[in-house]
């Protein structure tokens, strides 16, 4: 999840608004539009859910460290 938010938000902020100006450049001639992130439509609410899942999962996984390490396990 956390690379897939990585490349989304790469995408989203970085590729697409060069293309996008690129395309109008050569398009049109000039740059009228600017790129409007498709991940801030809708109050960011993408961001908002993306970072609950990543420190949901995370605080979970630290959890199962933290319990790992105080279990004592049995040798044979």
């Amino acid at each position: 999840m956390g690379w897939m938010y990585m490349v989304v938000c790469f995408c989203d902020f970085v590729i697409f608004p060069v293309f996008w100006s690129l395309i109008q450049v050569y398009g049109k001639g000039k740059v009228d539009d600017q790129w409007n992130p498709l991940t801030l439509q809708g109050a960011g609410f993408f961001h908002l859910a993306m970072g609950a899942v990543l420190g949901i999962t995370s605080f979970g996984r630290s959890q199962e460290k933290m319990t790992a390490m105080t279990t004592p396990t049995t040798s044979k």
